[in-house]
Protein backbone atom coordinates (compact mmCIF):
# COMPACT_ATOMS: atom_id res chain seq x y z
CA UNK A 1 0.00 0.00 0.00
CA UNK A 2 3.09 2.43 0.75
CA UNK A 3 4.37 2.17 -2.84
CA UNK A 4 0.91 2.58 -4.29
CA UNK A 5 0.90 5.70 -2.19
CA UNK A 6 4.61 7.01 -2.94
CA UNK A 7 3.90 6.57 -7.06
CA UNK A 8 0.58 8.38 -6.50
CA UNK A 9 2.63 11.20 -4.48
CA UNK A 10 5.45 11.21 -7.21
CA UNK A 11 2.76 11.63 -10.54
CA UNK A 12 1.04 14.44 -8.67
CA UNK A 13 4.38 16.29 -8.40
CA UNK A 14 5.76 15.54 -12.09
CA UNK A 15 2.16 16.98 -12.80
CA UNK A 16 2.27 19.55 -10.79
CA UNK A 17 6.35 20.61 -12.16
CA UNK A 18 5.08 20.19 -15.52
CA UNK A 19 2.03 22.44 -15.45
CA UNK A 20 4.28 24.99 -13.88
CA UNK A 21 7.21 24.67 -16.36
CA UNK A 22 4.33 25.04 -19.23
CA UNK A 23 3.28 28.70 -18.00
CA UNK A 24 6.73 29.86 -19.21
CA UNK A 25 5.96 29.49 -23.20
CA UNK A 26 7.21 32.36 -25.27
CA UNK A 27 4.47 33.58 -27.66
CA UNK A 28 7.83 35.19 -29.82
CA UNK A 29 11.71 35.21 -29.99
CA UNK A 30 12.61 38.18 -28.14
CA UNK A 31 13.15 41.45 -30.30
CA UNK A 32 12.32 39.37 -33.62
CA UNK A 33 10.04 40.48 -35.98
CA UNK A 34 7.66 39.77 -38.56
CA UNK A 35 5.43 41.08 -41.58
CA UNK A 36 1.43 42.33 -40.41
CA UNK A 37 -1.45 43.99 -41.52
CA UNK A 38 -2.70 46.67 -39.55
CA UNK A 39 -5.96 47.47 -39.33
CA UNK A 40 -6.81 50.17 -42.40
CA UNK A 41 -4.99 47.47 -44.28
CA UNK A 42 -1.47 48.85 -44.16
CA UNK A 43 1.71 45.94 -44.56
CA UNK A 44 4.28 46.45 -41.94
CA UNK A 45 6.59 44.68 -39.39
CA UNK A 46 6.00 44.36 -35.73
CA UNK A 47 8.72 43.26 -32.95
CA UNK A 48 8.47 41.23 -29.95
CA UNK A 49 8.76 42.64 -27.27
CA UNK A 50 12.18 42.12 -24.63
CA UNK A 51 10.30 39.57 -22.23
CA UNK A 52 9.26 37.42 -25.58
CA UNK A 53 5.52 37.41 -24.20
CA UNK A 54 3.85 39.65 -26.51
CA UNK A 55 3.60 41.29 -30.78
CA UNK A 56 4.23 45.22 -30.57
CA UNK A 57 1.85 47.21 -32.69
CA UNK A 58 1.98 47.18 -36.45
CA UNK A 59 4.37 50.00 -37.98
CA UNK A 60 3.64 50.27 -41.80
CA UNK A 61 6.37 52.91 -41.79
CA UNK A 62 3.86 55.70 -42.33
CA UNK A 63 3.57 57.30 -38.56
CA UNK A 64 0.18 55.48 -38.32
CA UNK A 65 0.49 52.32 -36.03
CA UNK A 66 -2.50 49.39 -36.71
CA UNK A 67 -3.61 48.14 -33.38
CA UNK A 68 -2.59 44.42 -33.96
CA UNK A 69 -4.38 42.62 -37.14
CA UNK A 70 -3.27 39.36 -38.99
CA UNK A 71 0.15 37.95 -38.43
CA UNK A 72 2.09 35.42 -40.21
CA UNK A 73 3.34 32.47 -38.24
CA UNK A 74 7.11 32.78 -38.64
CA UNK A 75 9.59 34.97 -37.70
CA UNK A 76 10.71 37.14 -40.20
CA UNK A 77 14.21 36.72 -39.50
CA UNK A 78 14.01 32.81 -39.70
CA UNK A 79 12.24 33.41 -43.61
CA UNK A 80 15.58 34.49 -44.99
Amino acid sequence: MRIAQFYALLATVMLVVAAISGCSEQTCTPRAYQFCQGQNGCHGVQTCAADGNTWGLCDCGDGLYGTGGSTSTQDAAAQD
